[in-house]
């Protein structure tokens, strides 16, 4: 499936959530909300700090492929510095999904 497709569902989901839903990072367990979703990135303020930090699609693309060459299965652990955001947006996504316990990301 090419990624367009994924991009678009996952910025309907996002689209989709109240205005103060509040989402976790998987690893850090740092809360934060979306403020606005737009055609190349998604903007995220953390509740704590109040600091914004835009989540750029090509990033999304990157760690969904990592996914796939992983075989289906990722170890957040894994994850680069400050790309937890991405992990916990993308499980919005109704093809990925994050287990906790098992600490990965899975498509």
């Amino acid at each position: 499936m090419p990624f367009t497709a994924s991009w678009r569902t996952l910025l309907d989901e996002c689209e989709e959530l109240a205005a103060d839903a509040t989402l976790i990072t998987p690893l850090s367990e740092t809360r934060f909300r979306l403020t606005d979703v737009q055609e190349h990135r998604i903007v995220i303020e953390f509740v704590d700090a109040g600091d914004s930090q835009p989540l750029q699609r090509e990033q999304f693309e990157t760690l969904a492929e990592r996914i796939t060459d992983a075989g289906g299965t990722f170890e957040l652990q894994r994850l680069p510095p400050d790309a937890e955001p991405y992990a916990a947006v993308l499980s919005l996504h109704p093809r990925y999904e994050i287990n906790d316990q098992a600490g990965t990301l899975r498509n």
